[in-house]
């Protein structure tokens, strides 16, 4: 069993910062039509475009031909712009420790938490930063949107400005159209269209998350103990597992959990690792936290 695809719950190791964008390792989001790179493909269907006027919306930046509203001089400006450029432009004017700092401190209140009073000057030390206060850090590299959507957890991203910068930012929301952000400007959080994250961000992610159970970093085939019969529980919670709670991780285990990784675009392994088991989490309406695709204004 390869461990090195992911950075589990409160261990980070340069083995696993290699490979963790390799979706063939176990647990990983298996590549969709619709979970395409977002360097390869982004489908205009995706954005709604095809369902309104361009100019409805200065904030798709889309560059129209026709006359726009009279509107503010930012709106103008935004209907100027190509896709991406917009949200490029304000992330060159946003100063890289300020966008990291916002960025921290909407996560952790999106888990109830304090704000952070040191503030770390760079992934490595945001993720000691995040560990150090009781939460588990998933880092990868190469994701979608769509496996973001599937995980279900707040997210730092790094995206790019305009001018090539990164900057990382928190993304608290996520629908089929938008996504709302922490860290772009000083003010508050700003909503973007999809479009916009899809040409300034390569896929790099923090995922951020909460162990509940006291489980290992991966439950497999011949296993046994306390955390299969959580495992085997959870799954009959959600109507995909009806043997005993044996505690064994036998055949009818392993099957149930592949049906549970291939309906949620996980590669069906049968191996529970961290992304298996944010998705149960997430899933499990006994297990409150912070989720990408709750309602706005909800948590």
């Amino acid at each position: 069993m390869c461990s090195s695809d992911l950075v589990s719950a409160g261990k980070l190791s340069s083995e696993a910062e290699t490979s963790q964008g390799d979706l063939d390792a176990p647990d990983s989001v298996v590549p969709t039509p619709s979970a395409t790179p977002v360097q390869e493909t982004r489908s205009i269907s995706d954005t709604g475009l095809e369902a309104a006027p361009a100019v409805s919306d200065p904030l798709m930046g889309i560059k129209t031909l026709a006359p726009g509203p009279v509107g503010t001089r930012g709106d103008r400006l935004r209907n100027t712009l190509l896709p991406g450029s917009f949200l490029g432009r304000l992330l060159d004017h946003q100063d890289a420790a300020a966008s990291r700092a916002i960025a921290l401190n909407a996560i952790l209140a999106s888990f109830g938490l304090l704000p952070a009073v040191d503030l770390p000057a760079d992934d490595e030390a945001t993720v000691s930063h995040l560990e150090g206060r009781g939460l588990s850090v998933l880092r990868v590299r190469g994701a979608t949107l769509d496996e973001l959507r599937t995980l279900n957890h707040p997210v730092m991203l790094s995206l790019r400005s305009e001018r090539n910068r990164l900057r990382s930012v928190a993304l608290r929301h996520l629908d089929n159209d938008s996504a709302l952000l922490f860290g772009v400007t000083d003010h508050d959080s700003l909503q973007v269209p999809i479009i916009e994250i899809e040409h300034q961000w390569d896929g790099d992610a923090l995922i951020v998350w909460e162990t509940f159970e006291q489980l290992p970093d991966y439950l497999s085939l011949g296993e046994s103990g306390q955390s299969v019969i959580w495992l085997q529980h959870a799954l009959a919670e959600l109507g995909l597992y009806a043997g005993a709670l044996s505690g064994f991780f036998d055949d009818l285990t392993q099957a149930s959990v592949r049906r549970l990784q291939a309906d949620t675009l996980l590669d069906p392994s049968g191996t529970v690792g961290p992304r298996t088991q944010m998705v149960l989490y997430s899933k499990l309406p006994r297990y409150h936290g912070p989720r990408l695709l709750e309602r706005r204004g909800a948590g």
